[in-house]
């Protein structure tokens, strides 16, 4: 699948690109209709579209096989775009960034985690960062499209891991 939301010449590391991708979003919403879409086949778009940056950073990231949903993919895509370039930026220094992604079923939804080696977040400021973070808050809105949930879970010294529901 070959989908990208970035131009060759986007700088991933730019102060700005959280606001242009927030714009890309808006415009693309209209015409992004959700469609059944293997999710194996979107984090491997998500990681193409950040090969430069997971390069550079040497990062590992693994994953289960992930299910076939029915997803507004360009929106999904950038889901997992910021939740890798976010784990990858907040890993501590000299430490190789390791990111697994993982899918459990419950019920009518599909759990999806996306776990890191990152530095750990406070409990009281998890909340601001889905407010503040504009990639978070991105995802946030992905997530109100596709009536799933988001957050994080983070414990001192084992990271961080961003968890996400999708319908089955």
């Amino acid at each position: 699948m070959s989908l990208s939301i970035f131009s060759s010449s986007t700088n991933l590391l730019s102060p700005n690109r959280a606001d242009s991708t927030l714009k890309v979003l808006f415009q693309q919403s209209h015409v992004d209709t959700a469609k059944s879409a293997d999710l194996n086949d979107l984090l491997a778009t998500a990681k193409k579209n950040l090969r430069f940056f997971i390069n550079i950073s040497q990062a590992q990231i693994t994953s289960v096989q992930l299910p076939t949903v029915k997803v507004k993919s360009l929106a999904i895509i950038q889901l997992f775009q910021n939740l890798i370039s976010n784990s990858v930026k907040f890993c501590q220094k000299g430490i190789l960034p390791i990111i697994q992604v993982n899918v459990e079923q419950q019920g009518g939804y599909y759990l999806i985690s996306v776990k890191n080696n990152s530095t750990s977040v406070d409990p009281t400021s998890q909340a601001k960062l889905f407010a503040q973070g504009k990639g978070l808050a991105i995802c946030q809105k992905i997530m109100q499209q596709h009536k799933g949930n988001i957050w994080l879970e983070s414990t001192e010294g084992q990271g961080t891991t961003f968890c996400f529901t999708l319908p089955a």
